[in-house]
């Protein structure tokens, strides 16, 4: 069964992809600069990537899957396959 990661730019300079069963993947970067009224990344910034996951009768947002903190994608692209990866590797378990 092949996924399909329909990613999306949000308010915050990056980007989310939402997944079934209320699941966000995430690529953000790690410093912003406002250009106008726009957040934008900052030249040579680290990304940042995770999965989490909402949970509407407690009203809590968690993570989803391993944590990736110390994992530092260099672009939008590789913070975007590492939040894939850990998207996959969880629903796999």
């Amino acid at each position: 069964m092949a996924v399909e990661f329909l990613w999306k730019p949000d308010t915050f300079a990056g980007f989310i992809c939402e997944m079934p069963d209320n699941i966000s993947l995430i690529a953000s970067p790690r410093r912003t600069v406002s250009r106008g009224l726009k957040l934008r990344a900052a030249n040579k910034t680290d990304w940042q990537a995770q999965c989490s996951v909402w949970d509407q009768s407690t009203r809590t947002l968690s993570r989803f899957g391993r944590d990736a903190w110390r994992d530092h994608p260099a672009n939008a692209d590789e913070a975007k396959r590492l939040a894939e990866s850990i998207y996959l590797e969880a629903v796999s378990a």
